[in-house]
């Protein structure tokens, strides 16, 4: 927005919903409530630019997205699909659809040649607004790592196992467990211990219904430090045979980042190196 004033608006509402967890409608009151005094100042202070009411907006304007990445998903089977389908496809194990029928609006408007398109299942599909019956959004770990050590000090604070005191005979953390010290890499060498971890940043990832890194226990559980990876879709919970194919997702990542890791820039090595 063009206006400072309207900035400063925007950014306040994005810290309260991010560090707070204000409600979108609660944001958008705020916006609302801001516009109409903008508006009926003297002068009238947003002049011909229009201002975002609502926390979406917001968040498009200030270009605050998020990672996710939304699958379709068979709502049989739970088998999930790239997000290149087209949208007339079905699922071939439980011949279904995967996406709702188009509704009468979407067609006003369109000539002969958007019609067929439309029809024969090509990319119009999905830019006209057809839906997926059910999606299930991923943020893999791959991904999410980047945002993570863009904060400052995250480098030296996954690294603070190293000069952690121990005790002998003591299981303080997981670094203390036989599987840290054992666990061998892709080259054969000790995973955190070998050479080829001295110039790299090795971590330790264990999952739940979060993951955790090696931090210390003080910080390990805060919100800033867990990492969503992605959400099972409702309303009931999926079989356990329904279940691998989300699990696949992750581990095909974790897999990926074991055997050929990553280069990420952080605040204290901006090139990665």
């Amino acid at each position: 927005h063009p206006n400072w004033w309207v900035r400063c608006v925007l950014y306040l509402v994005a810290f309260l919903h991010t560090r707070f967890h204000v409600t979108f409608r609660a944001c958008g009151v705020i916006l609302s409530c801001m516009k109409f005094v903008f508006t009926t100042l003297p002068g009238n202070l947003l002049g011909r630019v229009a201002m975002p009411v609502t926390l979406k907006t917001v968040f498009a304007r200030l270009g605050a997205t998020d990672r996710f990445t939304v699958h379709p998903v068979c709502y049989r089977c739970h088998k999930i699909f790239s997000l290149d389908f087209r949208s007339n496809a079905i699922c071939a194990d439980c011949d279904v659809e995967l996406f709702r029928p188009a509704t009468r609006q979407l067609f006003e408007g369109l000539d002969d040649k958007q019609l067929a398109e439309l029809e024969d299942g090509s990319n119009i599909n999905v830019e006209l607004g057809r839906e997926p019956y059910m999606v299930a959004p991923f943020q893999l770990l791959s991904v999410a790592l980047h945002d993570f050590f863009a904060r400052p000090g995250m480098v030296a604070a996954v690294n603070g196992w190293k000069s952690r005191p121990t005790v002998a005979g003591e299981l303080r953390s997981m670094q203390d467990g036989e599987v840290w010290k054992t666990l061998r890499g892709p080259d054969g060498s000790s995973f955190f211990f070998g050479p080829s971890a001295r110039d790299e940043l090795r971590l330790g990832v264990t999952f739940s219904l979060d993951c955790k890194f090696n931090h210390f226990m003080l910080f390990r559980y805060r919100a800033d430090n867990l990492i969503l990876n992605g959400m099972l879709p409702g309303p009931q919970e999926p079989t356990s045979e329904q279940l691998q194919n989300y699990l696949k997702i992750v581990v095909d990542d974790l897999l990926a980042l074991y055997n050929h890791g990553i280069m990420v820039n952080t605040p204290e090595y901006p090139n990665g190196e």
